[in-house]
Parts: structure tokens; sequence; C-alpha cells
């Protein structure tokens, strides 16, 4: 069941809500992860907004706002570069209070900017998918065995005068290849998921864009009407920025001939 299926048909937004919401949905199944959503970096004040979300939070955080540059959220929106954090508690751009309110805290965060012009409008997050604990694990047993391996080979180098200490050395260093090299392929491995994952965000990031903007000129229409909706304000603005004699955009045209249907 969507998160807009109550929402009532005649709603402005219904499809461009539909739109993004699906988008987070097929992004967390695609991840098997605990959540998925899709902020707004509000034009007027920078502030994060959730626009959609699906998973932990779907019920409640609709709407909710963080100030500018929270999280790894606001670093995404700020430098417009991806981030996968494998292990949020060393992550020095995860902001856990702005967390813990939403009622989630996730360990791991995939983040990618949502690009539209060359401008930043959004920001695309996956918490906790599959795979991101191993690759942490694998991350950090690497560091371990590379570390090991520099001590093996200092062993052997420092007793090289003696024969029976210098072969003791050796040994050490080579155990430590051994492994060192198990632990490199595990490391390798994770780090192909990783870019594979990488790239596959990308990809569900420029859908989430083209989403994002087509709700953001919809509001950006929905602002340029009066209050009270007045049709004929409306047309003589249109009327007073089509002068005779100059051409009309095509798909202009075609807007104002479907207006001129609905309006009979």
């Amino acid at each position: 069941m969507s998160l807009y299926d109550h929402l009532p048909a005649d709603d402005g937004e219904i499809t461009e809500r539909r739109l993004l919401q699906s988008i987070v949905e097929v992004a967390r199944h695609v991840f098997d992860s605990a959540a998925a959503s899709v902020f707004l970096v509000d034009p007027d004040t920078g502030e994060l907004v959730f626009e959609a979300v699906s998973g932990e939070g779907e019920g409640h955080l609709l709407g909710t706002r963080f100030p500018p540059g929270t999280g790894i959220a606001g670093w995404v929106a700020a430098s417009g570069q991806p981030m996968i954090a494998d292990d949020v508690g060393v992550t020095p751009q995860f902001a856990h209070d702005a967390a813990e309110s939403t009622g989630y805290v996730p360990n791991s965060i995939m983040a990618a900017p949502l690009i539209r012009h060359e401008r930043c409008i959004g920001v695309l997050e996956v918490l906790d998918r599959a795979g991101a604990a191993a690759s942490a694990r694998a991350d950090g047993a690497h560091e371990a065995s590379s570390s090991g391996h520099s001590n093996g080979s200092s062993g052997a180098n420092g007793t090289s005068g003696s024969g029976g200490s210098g072969g003791t050395g050796t040994a050490g260093s080579n155990g430590s290849n051994g492994s060192g090299g198990g632990t490199v392929g595990d490391g390798l491995a994770g780090r192909r998921g990783e870019l594979a994952d990488v790239h596959l965000l990308g990809l569900i990031a420029t859908q989430a864009a083209y989403g994002l903007e087509l709700l953001l000129r919809l509001r950006d229409v929905n602002a340029s009407l009066s209050p009270a909706g007045d049709v004929h304000e409306l047309l003589q603005r249109i009327s007073d920025r089509v002068h005779p004699g100059t051409s009309t955009h095509p798909q202009a045209l075609k807007l104002l001939a479907v207006a001129e249907e609905l309006l009979h």
C-alpha cells in the first residue's frame, strides 16, 4: 500500500508525489534496505524536507524539516557528491541527534545528490542496505591484516643478523602475507559490490531528480495563481507576455490549446 493512497484524487500533486514514492520504494527493494527517502532542498531556506519515504518512518516523516547542512544528506546536498558510510559511527558527517529524532538510527547510509541543471535540488538516501555490515567488516579486517603484514616484515628485517631469529621473523611475515591475501580478496570483492551500488544509486537518483523537478514546477505554477484561483488574471498575464509577430514555443501553444479544451 502506497503512502499516498489516502490522498484525494483531486490533489494537485498526487501524480508527482506517487512518482517520487514509487522511486523510493524501488530503491528500498533493490538494495533490500530498511528505508529509502527523498529530501527536497527548500529553494528559499535551504532546509532538507522529507518529500517521500519508504520503510522506516514512512508513516510520520513526510514534511519533516532539518536545517541546511544537517547530517550526511546535508553534506551531500552542499557538496553535490555521493557518499557511502558503511559505519556511521565513524563518519563525522553523521548527525546522531537528527537520526534519533526520526525514530530510527541506521548503521549505514548511502546518499546521492539529485542534480538538475547543475544545481542540487534534493538528496536520495538509502538506510541499512543489505551487505553494508559485511563490507564494513571486510574493510576493518583488511586494515588489520595490512597492519599485521607490516609488523611481520619489520620483524624479519630487524633480526636479519641472527639466522634463527631471522627465520622466525620471515615466517611471521609469510604468515601475515597468507592471512592478508585472503582478506585483501574479500575487501576487493566488497569494493566491487560497493562500486556497483554507487552506480545503481546514481541511476535511481537521476529518476528521483526528474520526479522532484516535476513536483517543484507544479508548486511554482500553483504559487503563481492568485489565492482565489482567478483564471481571468492568469490569462491576462499570459496575454501580456505574448506580443503580435513574436514566435511562441510550440509546447506552450499545445498547453494553451489543452487549457482551452478543459475550460469548455
